[in-house]
């Protein structure tokens, strides 16, 4: 049967499809070359020529969103890479052996949670300075304390099941009894979290980069585009609206995925 869970898991899978086809795409072709300046066409609406218009340096904005899913899908990949591994060894450990290292570690991760995630990353942009890779570590950092709440409470579940045990009385070592048994029964929450994550590090990043402490120039960002729209609200409208638009579109896109999941994880139960 057809379910509305169906319908939201298909609608994020095809909204996510398309941006990241046009990603793809953009590694090897924009219809111009995303920071080629048109002095004048500044600011000219989208027409047969340029689809999306241009911005306030005669910049074709369809080539720069193109570019700018390169460094969303990029964010959020990597970002998610840093949260998973560091939530893995935090909350894996602190699962599994439980005691005294279970109570220092959750401390940390408690201590952690109390920064709001977003003034967290922008403490670390500043110690470390702007750019893509120091926003990368700053936004992948933030989640580490999601991913470790929801890995130990799976290691907390799982390690003291019976075919664990019986494993571990034959001699099983730790690593072996996390990679066979523990990790894989942990996956399914792990998934759900990470699409969830993924479109909160791009929520995260197009922030920072509106508030010029994230995507530098010359990397094409849609927060920082946006924060370069922001003037020409009144005369220019589609500039700021297709910059919005395509955050808005995977955002929702990677939501919807991650509701879908969830629900179809639920209703297996």
């Amino acid at each position: 049967m057809y379910t509305n869970k169906n319908i939201t898991l298909n609608i994020g899978v095809t909204l996510v499809s398309i941006l990241f086809f046009m990603m793809i795409v953009s590694l090897f072709w924009t219809p111009y070359p995303p920071n080629e300046l048109h002095t004048s066409d500044r600011l000219v609406s989208p027409n047969g020529q340029y689809w999306f218009g241009t911005d306030n340096f005669g910049r074709d904005i369809l080539s720069r969103i193109m570019e700018a899913s390169q460094t969303a899908f990029l964010i959020g990949i990597s970002t998610l890479a840093i949260a998973f591994t560091g939530g893995l060894i935090i909350g894996g450990t602190s699962g599994y052996f439980g005691g005294v290292v279970d109570e220092i570690l959750m401390r940390i991760i408690d201590a952690l949670l109390a920064i709001p995630g977003l003034l967290l990353a922008i403490m670390l942009i500043t110690i470390f300075h702007t750019g893509l890779w120091n926003t990368v570590l700053a936004i992948g950092v933030m989640g580490i304390p999601t991913f470790a709440r929801v890995i130990r409470s799976g290691f907390l579940q799982i390690k003291n099941n019976d075919y664990v045990t019986a494993s571990r009385l034959k001699g099983a070592s730790h690593l072996w009894l996390i990679r066979q048994h523990i990790l894989p029964n942990v996956m399914t929450p792990i998934i759900v979290v990470s699409t969830l994550y993924f479109s909160s590090a791009i929520l995260a990043e197009s922030a920072l980069s509106f508030l010029g402490l994230g995507v530098q120039e010359p990397d094409a960002s849609w927060g920082r585009m946006i924060n370069e729209a922001r003037p020409y609200l009144a005369t220019a409208p589609w500039y700021i609206l297709i910059s919005g638009g395509f955050i808005i579109m995977l955002v929702l896109g990677f939501n919807l995925i991650g509701d879908g999941l969830r629900h179809h994880n639920e209703s297996k139960r």
